[in-house]
Parts: C-alpha cells; sequence; structure tokens
C-alpha cells in the first residue's frame, strides 16, 4: 500500500513545479500563512488530494485528510520555501515548496495545490 503521498502535496514537493507561483517572502508567509487554518486542494499521481492543514508558530504542522488520516509533523522556512517532514504520511522526507498568492485570497503552491483559509 502507498503511504499517502501528500501531507499536502504540499508538504510533499513531489510534484512537477507550478511556473506561475510568484513566491510570497518569508516575511510574507510568517504575516499571511503561520497560524492559519487552511484547506488544501491538488492532485498527486492522478489522484485528488483533499484536507486541512495548520503551520503553527512552535514549528509544528498539523494535517488532516477527508479521508480522516490525521498527524502531526514539522515545518521550517528555507529562503522563501516552506518546508515540512510528516513521519507516517510522507515517509519522514523533507519537501519544500514555494507558496504565492492567488485570486480571492487563495494561495497556490509550487507544486499544484490550492490553500483556502478557513
Amino acid at each position: 500500500m502507498k503511504r499517502l503521498a501528500l501531507s499536502l502535496g504540499l508538504i510533499l514537493g513531489a510534484s512537477t513545479a507550478v511556473a506561475d507561483v510568484i513566491a510570497m517572502t518569508e516575511a510574507e508567509l510568517q504575516t499571511e500563512f503561520v497560524t492559519r487554518k487552511f484547506r488544501y486542494n491538488g492532485e498527486v499521481e492522478g489522484d485528488t488530494k483533499k484536507g486541512s492543514i495548520m503551520y503553527r508558530e512552535d514549528g509544528t504542522v498539523m494535517l488532516e485528510t477527508k479521508k480522516g488520516l490525521s498527524e502531526a509533523g514539522t515545518w521550517w522556512f528555507k529562503g522563501d520555501q516552506v518546508c515540512s517532514k510528516i513521519e507516517q504520511l510522507t515517509g519522514g522526507e523533507e519537501t519544500c515548496y514555494h507558496v504565492g498568492p492567488k485570486k480571492n485570497g487563495k494561495y497556490k503552491t509550487s507544486n499544484g495545490f490550492t490553500l483556502t483559509p478557513q
């Protein structure tokens, strides 16, 4: 059985990069992204992934899938990228991606996910 290759696809960087994402800076991400809960939506290997995610100030990331799987992991900034590691859902691999603004208050990741603030 494959591990859930998502940790929000977001958390996974294992998708092709999306060229039209204008990356937010670390300072912008800190202000607009951290401590907010988001719904995520995207595809990994042709499979639609949906759920919620929250990046906490203490470096903890909380992920819950539509299928009811949930897990905590760690996250950090690497330049203007958001990186994370979630043991069970992503096999403990570090994944990094850019986040950029999208219309209507939503955000888009460099690996093809849309984040909608809740």
